[in-house]
């Protein structure tokens, strides 16, 4: 399997990561939160996230962010498991046409997916950093993510 295949396996087995965003101010800090996800059909995380959140904020901020997708659950060892962090950008998407989508990864959110001040982000995926046990460390670019994703939502 390809560093590629790795990365697009975790990502789509998964549906929760954690958001890695900066805290604006005179020196941008690192700021970790909680994140459910869904994949767009082009590969894509989709974000759903409330103005209120301080991530949010961040977002306005810089657009810049992570998304690290774990996988060593089920190790002893969880460093010797697998985990990628996925790089890029993020943008505000129309998110009506991902209801359906979106709610049937991540039922409980049909109670506030509608609320007004929740927004739909998508993440433009620029590099990932896969660590695929001790040792076996990649960066892989973005479009070979994108199409081992893709590849993998189409099996």
């Amino acid at each position: 399997m390809s560093n590629a295949q790795t990365i697009a396996e975790l990502t789509t087995s998964n549906s929760i990561a954690v958001l890695g965003s900066l805290l604006p101010g005179e020196v941008p800090t690192p700021y970790a939160s909680l994140m459910p996800y869904v994949l767009d059909e082009s590969g894509a995380p989709l974000l759903l996230i409330s103005g209120l959140a301080v991530h949010t904020q961040n977002i306005h901020a810089h657009k810049a962010v992570s998304l690290l997708v774990d996988g060593t659950g089920g190790y002893e060892d969880r460093l010797a498991g697998p985990r990628s962090t996925l790089v890029g950008q993020v943008e505000k998407v129309e998110k009506a046409s991902f209801k359906d989508h979106y709610i049937a990864r991540h039922p409980s959110a049909a109670m506030y997916y509608d609320f007004n001040d929740f927004e739909l982000y998508r993440m433009t995926i620029e590099r990932a950093h896969l660590v695929a046990g001790f040792g076996r460390v990649h960066w892989v670019e973005g479009d070979a993510v994108r199409a081992a994703i893709i590849d993998s939502l189409a099996a």
